[in-house]
């Protein structure tokens, strides 16, 4: 049976600092050499902080406003727009701070800095609305700063949600270790199998690099019947709670296709952009925000629509659609995608260069063996992105109870406070 945990101000739990970003034009004294950590709202993580960015000087400690703030201090953003507000971090290291930032140095007789992140992790949404309330430009003062509210259960509870939290989030941390070196083995078979092939021993150069002898060097427009791109005029007029399922850039992941929060358009939108209605076996590709990211529309999908993202329909008789996906995945196909004129990083990923792609072109059977090696990794990366998704979830859930006091630790002896 849960008891309900009292809540209390923020300033009567911690001292409550401000930062300071030293002068610029000081540079050389300011910062080139510094050896002290400097916290920007970009480097809060929501979790423990070990290192910064950027670092200052004793120098700009002792002729400026800065503070040097202990280990298990909580840092929090007071601005930089809604994306920003209400981020935290627990220092794990001394650090100062610039002056989107207030330092919270919690009182070790009421507060542990190990919970109080984790509730103001749990609490940024409140955070926000405190922002967006009263003032044009979103922003938290001081005064919202020692006037927010946390739940403030014992001590020695507090320790002990800390770190069930804490082991949590280490099985989190090593999930995620285990994709990431999951996608570097992958990507690497990938790599090796692009430009060596199976059972070569020619090769020539080209420029997307080394192939083998055999394999034409062509275009995605010669391998596909169609290359063209979803809804992309005030798609939200179409919008209906059901109907035609509609893929967003959201959906579309490497490799596999992201089964949440989905759109939806009416038959009447559906029957006025027909020209992107979707077939097995479409290579979708994403043109903003993580441009180049490709999949295949799998049967369960077919005669869904698309809203701003490229599609290309292969040749049966020159490519398979789960080939051209994975190039586009692989690092060959990325570096074209992001590659612009001088050099820079397009903005949007266009249809023109979605054509203009080079790629390979092994024969079809050896397309689906170089498909078959990668799809191993494949599947294993994919699983455990799921299993990443569920222990986020029972992170989530588990935050929820234990910091509403709907779910209380069993009372044990209080431990002195440290």
């Amino acid at each position: 049976m849960s008891r309900e945990l009292p809540w209390e101000r923020l300033g009567n739990l911690a001292t409550v600092k401000a930062g300071a970003t030293p002068a610029r034009k000081n540079g050389d004294r300011f910062y080139i050499g510094g050896t002290i950590n400097w916290v920007k709202t970009g480097d809060l993580n929501n979790g423990r902080l070990y290192a910064t960015e950027e670092r200052v000087t004793e120098e700009a400690v002792n002729e400026t406003s800065l503070s040097v703030h202990p280990p298990g201090t909580v840092l929090v953003a007071m601005y930089g727009g809604l994306q920003q507000i209400g981020r935290s971090a627990l220092l794990e290291c001394p650090a100062t701070t610039n002056q989107a930032i207030s330092a919270l140095i919690p009182d070790r007789n009421k507060m542990l800095g190990e919970f109080l992140n984790y509730c103001l992790v749990s609490l940024r949404p409140n955070w926000r609305k405190v922002a967006a309330s009263s003032r044009k430009d979103p922003n938290i003062t001081k005064q919202d700063v020692l006037d927010f509210q946390v739940p403030v259960p014992p001590l020695h509870e507090q320790r002990r949600i800390a770190e069930i939290l804490s082991s949590v989030d280490g099985a989190i941390a090593a999930t995620r270790s285990v994709i990431e070196q999951t996608k570097k083995v992958k990507q690497g078979v990938l790599e090796r199998l692009l430009t060596k092939g199976i059972g070569h021993t020619r090769f020539k150069q080209t420029e997307i690099g080394e192939i083998p002898e055999g394999w034409p060097l062509t275009s995605v427009d010669n391998v596909c019947t169609q290359v063209s791109v979803g809804i992309v005029i005030k798609p939200s007029q179409y919008y209906v709670e059901n109907g035609v399922r509609c893929f967003r850039s959201a959906n579309v992941r490497e490799g596999f296709v992201e089964d949440a929060d989905w759109v939806y358009i009416s038959e009447e939108g559906n029957r006025a952009n027909r020209k992107s209605v979707l077939r097995t076996g479409d290579v979708l590709v994403v043109r903003t925000g993580y441009p180049g990211t490709s999949c295949v529309v799998p049967p369960r999908y077919d005669g869904a629509n698309c809203i701003d993202i490229i599609f290309a329909r292969p040749k049966n008789e020159l490519a398979d659609p789960y080939f051209l996906s994975t190039f586009i995945n692989s690092a060959s196909g990325k570096t074209q995608v992001l590659k612009a004129e001088g050099g820079l990083a397009q903005k949007h990923f266009n249809v023109g260069a979605m054509k203009q792609m080079k790629l390979p072109l092994p024969p079809l059977n050896e397309q689906q063996e170089i498909v078959a090696h990668v799809q191993e990794f494949a599947s294993t990366e994919a699983a455990l992105q799921r299993n990443l998704e569920q222990q986020m979830g029972f992170k989530s859930a588990l935050m929820s109870d234990l910091l509403t006091g709907r779910k209380r630790m069993p009372d044990t002896v209080p431990m002195a406070a440290e």
